[in-house]
């Protein structure tokens, strides 16, 4: 699947760690990230996605999208104990 390949390398180079990989079972993947997922870091991520047909979903917060690949993104805040945040990368549900 390249374009899930281009996104990992996109999240690599944003400083992201894959903690999870169960995308043949489950199509999901987790990533970690020690940064806070503040507004303009989601700016810098949503402009590297974009080179991958990844958009904001306008529905959902913290979210992207990507419909001709049928996938999304969720970034989830790490908790009071966590810094960073972790990003989901999974197959879109029908």
């Amino acid at each position: 699947m390249p374009m899930s390949a281009s996104t990992h390398d996109i999240l690599v180079r944003q400083g992201y760690k894959l903690v999870e990989d169960d995308w043949d079972k489950q199509g999901r993947r987790t990533y970690l990230n020690d940064e806070n997922a503040d507004r303009a870091f989601l700016g810098v991520l949503e402009r590297s996605l974009r080179s991958a047909g990844w958009t904001l979903d306008r529905a959902k917060l913290r979210s992207f999208v990507r419909p001709e690949g049928g996938e999304v993104i969720e970034i989830e805040p790490g908790g009071a104990e966590t810094s960073g945040h972790f990003l989901h990368h999974m197959k879109a549900l029908d």
